[in-house]
């Protein structure tokens, strides 16, 4: 059952992962020496690709090996990130590549199906409707490799 009191969530600026990861609350719930799960969920499209990439491998480098790390970013057709953004003006609005999103885990596993749209994570394995929007979510599950 979901305990928001041991689910640590902050307001820090997403792109200063180290201080993130160096709060001390954090460190109460959190302890990194074990197998953890990272989730950076409808964050990264808000930040340029490369700013994007050192988010994630921060926190892939901070967990151990058995690790996962749940990303989805917004995507889709460039012109979307520009319509979106001239109606949500608190931040602008990054479209990624499929390669700069799987950059994302470098270091990582991948788990199945890859990184796609997250409405074809189906928990059940059918295919849901395949009709591309020109705007989605991608994501996928990285796992860092290794023994523990």
């Amino acid at each position: 059952m979901f305990d928001r009191a041991k689910s640590p969530s902050t307001d820090q600026f997403i792109n200063d992962s180290n201080r993130i990861l160096a709060d001390a609350e954090l460190a109460e719930l959190i302890d990194l020496t074990q197998p953890a799960c990272v989730i950076l969920s409808a964050v990264l499209h808000f930040l340029e690709a490369g700013a994007a990439r050192a988010v994630a491998n921060a926190f892939a480098r901070a967990v151990v090996p058995g690790s996962y790390l749940i990303i989805s970013v917004g995507s889709g057709n460039p012109s979307e990130g520009e319509n979106f953004t001239s109606a949500f003006t608190a931040a602008r609005i990054y479209i990624h590549s499929l390669k700069e999103i799987l950059s994302f885990f470098d270091g990582l596993e991948l788990i199945p199906p890859g990184v796609v749209a997250v409405r074809l994570w189906n928990s059940d394995g059918q295919p849901q409707d395949m009709h591309a929007p020109t705007a989605t979510f991608i994501g996928d599950v990285g796992r860092k490799p290794g023994a523990q």
